[in-house]
């Protein structure tokens, strides 16, 4: 059966392509300087990431959303109420963590073919 025919995976599959935008998000957000527009950063990884898999419609919504974020710093600071240093490293860190259970779950995707 097809991931239509499943909703279960077809959820999962939703859930799994969001994560690979957040990891990707942060992991280019730990590499950017404080002045870089987040909302740049952004709208690349979307590109790269959940854009081929969204209507037009959704994408230009994504888009205006993308548009308002702030710098990094700003974002950094507004987001993370700890030490502007510690909290970057704690994004670094999160991206790490994360990868492999993105990886582990890709693969299983790919396997049965419904990525």
């Amino acid at each position: 059966a097809s991931s239509s025919q499943r909703p279960g995976a077809c959820a999962l599959l939703r859930l799994h392509r969001a994560l690979e935008l957040i990891l990707q998000f942060m992991a280019r957000l730990s590499k950017s300087s404080d002045d870089e527009r987040t909302s740049d950063i952004a709208a690349e990884v979307y590109k790269n990431t959940m854009a081929k898999h969204d209507t037009w419609l959704v994408q230009k919504l994504a888009g205006f959303a993308m548009y308002t974020l702030p710098s990094r710093k700003t974002l950094i600071e507004t987001m993370c109420k700890q030490d502007y240093e510690q909290s970057s490293l704690l994004v670094q860190r999160a991206t790490e963590a994360g990868k492999p259970v993105f990886d582990a779950i890709e693969l299983e995707f790919t396997s049965r073919g419904m990525n």
